[in-house]
C-alpha cells in the first residue's frame, strides 16, 4: 500500500511539474508577442529560451517560438535569418497538431515569396492556408487567418507595382474593420506609407539577395521532402 501511495505522489508531482512548465512556456510566448514590436531583440532571446529548452514546453510551443522568431526577423528585414527559422520549424512540423500556427507558417512563406517576386507560388500558399483553416473553430483564429490572407493580397498588388489597387484594398480594410487587429493595422499603414513615399523594396538589388534566394529554394526542397515522407507513411 505504501509503495502505491508513494508512486501516486511521484506521479502527481511529475504531472504538476509538467503542467507548470507548459504554462510557463505559454506565458513566455505571450511575452514574445508583446515584445516583438517594441523590443524585438529581447523577444528573439525569449523565444530562443523555449527553443533551447525543448522539454520546457510542448512541441507546439517550440514550433510557435520558431515561427515568431521568423516573423520578427522578417520585420527587421533579416530575411536570411527568417528563412533559417522557417526551415527549423518545418523540420518539427510533423509532430505539431495546431493548424492555426501552421497557417501562420504558410502566411510568412507567402510574404517571403512575394518579397522575391515568386507570384506563381502565391496561389499554392493561399490553397494551403485555406486547407489548414478548415479545421479552425475559434472565431478569433478564423478572423486572424482572414487578415493574413487579405494582407497577402495587398502585398501581392504592392510588389507588382499596382499601388492604386493596393491602397484601395488597404482603405477598404480600414473602413470595414472597426475591430481591426492593432498589429495588422500597423502593417497595413507601413505598406501605405511605402507606397505614398514611392519607395519600393530595394532588396533584390542587395548583395544578400542571391543568398536569400538560395536559402528559400532550400526551404521549398525541405518542405517537399517532408510531404513525401508523410505520404509514404
Amino acid at each position: 500500500m505504501l509503495v502505491k501511495i508513494f508512486s501516486l505522489l511521484l506521479f502527481l508531482v511529475f504531472a504538476v511539474n509538467v503542467n507548470a512548465q507548459v504554462n510557463d512556456a505559454q506565458n513566455l510566448t505571450k511575452d514574445v508577442r508583446s515584445l516583438m514590436y517594441n523590443d524585438p531583440e529581447k523577444a528573439i532571446k525569449t523565444a530562443q529560451y523555449i527553443i533551447s529548452n525543448q522539454s520546457f514546453g510542448t512541441t507546439d510551443d517550440v514550433y510557435n517560438a520558431l515561427i515568431l522568431q521568423s516573423e520578427i526577423y522578417f520585420n527587421l528585414k533579416k530575411y536570411n535569418d527568417a528563412v533559417v527559422k522557417l526551415i527549423s520549424a518545418d523540420r518539427i512540423s510533423g509532430n505539431v497538431d495546431n493548424d492555426f500556427i501552421k497557417s501562420k507558417n504558410e502566411y510568412l512563406i507567402g510574404k517571403l515569396y512575394l518579397e522575391l517576386g515568386f507570384f506563381d507560388e502565391y496561389p499554392e500558399i493561399i490553397t494551403d492556408i485555406d486547407e489548414l483553416s478548415k479545421s479552425l473553430k475559434k472565431e478569433e483564429e478564423i478572423a486572424c487567418v482572414g487578415f493574413w490572407k487579405y494582407e497577402l493580397e495587398i502585398l501581392k498588388l504592392y510588389h507588382q507595382g499596382k499601388y492604386k489597387e493596393s491602397l484601395a484594398k488597404i482603405q477598404n480594410s480600414i473602413n470595414n474593420k472597426t475591430d481591426l487587429d492593432a498589429a495588422y493595422g500597423s502593417r497595413l499603414q507601413i505598406i501605405k506609407l511605402n507606397i505614398e513615399s514611392n519607395k519600393g523594396s530595394d532588396f533584390q538589388s542587395s548583395e544578400s539577395y542571391f543568398q536569400f534566394l538560395s536559402q528559400l529554394t532550400d526551404l521549398k526542397s525541405e518542405m517537399r521532402t517532408s510531404v513525401r515522407l508523410i505520404l509514404s507513411n
